[in-house]
């Protein structure tokens, strides 16, 4: 039996990541960028750590602090809550990275949750360490609600 060594993926690498493909999208979506140069996250959970059901997904650990200030329930009345459209989750796609070691684009999706940035994912297992973290492409930007 082979066994390979997970490398993990460093916070700084990642926010760099992040803070690219936040910086080419809608103005709407500027507050993500703001979560992370202000150090949202903390620590980034290998492919399917975060989630049992989707194996290719990288999780993200918040500083709480920061969470705090961006949670999207805050200071909001119950019955506010449902109407206030960040209180729902929801997933951008239509972002591609380029994979340099294959020479290709790959689309992920990027997950935010209660107005904060969660994490990304993608339909086949993504090596981060293979990835343009410059090379970023947005096409067909779609917007769904969680379940």
């Amino acid at each position: 039996m082979i066994f390979t060594k997970y490398k993990k993926i460093s916070v700084e690498w990642f926010n760099m990541l992040a803070g690219n493909i936040f910086s080419k999208l809608p103005d709407e979506y500027a507050i993500f960028l703001d979560q992370i140069r202000d150090g949202l996250v903390s620590a980034v959970y290998k492919p399917g750590f975060a989630s049992t059901y989707k194996p290719n997904y990288i999780g993200v650990g918040f500083n709480p602090d920061i969470a705090k200030k961006y949670d999207a329930l805050k200071d909001r009345e119950p019955a506010d809550i449902d109407k206030y459209e960040l209180s729902r989750g929801f997933c951008l796609s239509g972002i591609e990275i380029y994979n340099q070691k294959e020479k290709r684009y790959v689309e992920i999706e990027l997950s935010f949750c209660d107005g904060l940035f969660c994490g990304i994912d993608s339909a086949e297992k993504l090596n981060m360490f293979a990835y343009d973290n410059e090379n970023i492409v947005i096409n067909n930007l779609a917007r769904r609600t969680k379940s």
